[in-house]
């Protein structure tokens, strides 16, 4: 399994690097806008961090509605990364979500200095982004490296090629979703344990 999962880097390891520099010009570019908000967005920014912070500081959340919706956002993100390398949009399409992705990421941490400092800050995005994004991120780029693969074979290949093809696709899809479900278990759940340490501790 692992010999298998390092052939597969190894064989598309341009194709990785391709997406992991969009995911960060897709973090610079969120964490600009940030910067650049004007002070009526970053302070309903900070009304939303605060009431968000005090929901989990008291208990005041459903977490097996967040975890519902965090799944089906999940879902909705397979279906069209699926969706659209079966479209004419193909590679640019795929490469748009990854780096809308990386956007949020830099929009969300950018957001948490703006409003509690650069310590602080880091600290609450990393609690709350970070454990989960370590799964959800490198699940993402897998799917995108074989819905990359799908169409370039639906484009230039015909027969048992693309049925196989189609087949690794659905394995490759299941997987994927299996990954998201475990990101969104860790977000619901411990993120927001790990939050509530951190203010805990810095009081």
């Amino acid at each position: 399994m692992i010999e298998t999962l390092k052939n597969h880097i190894r064989e598309n390891i341009k194709q990785y690097l391709v997406l992991f520099i969009i995911l960060v010009l897709g973090i610079v570019i969120g964490a600009m806008t940030v910067n650049n908000t004007t002070e009526t967005a970053k302070t309903e920014i900070n009304e939303y961090l605060n009431t968000f912070i005090t929901d989990i500081s008291t208990n005041n959340i459903n977490y097996f509605e967040v975890l519902r919706n965090s799944i089906i956002k999940n879902i909705e993100i397979i279906l069209v990364i699926a969706f659209i390398s079966l479209s004419v949009l193909g590679k640019i399409g795929i490469y748009t979500i990854n780096g809308y992705k990386g956007f949020t990421l830099g929009y969300t941490i950018s957001s948490f200095i703006a409003v509690f400092g650069a310590q602080k800050g880091v600290m609450t995005a990393m609690c709350l982004l970070l454990c989960s994004k370590l799964i959800y991120i490198p699940a993402l780029f897998f799917i995108s490296i074989h819905s990359l693969k799908l169409y370039q074979v639906l484009k230039e290949n015909d027969g048992e090629d693309k049925k196989l093809t189609i087949i690794k696709y659905i394995l490759v899809i299941a997987t994927a979703l299996v990954a998201f479900i475990i990101s969104s278990l860790i977000e619901t759940f411990i993120n927001s344990n790990l939050l509530l340490l951190l203010l805990d501790s810095s009081k």
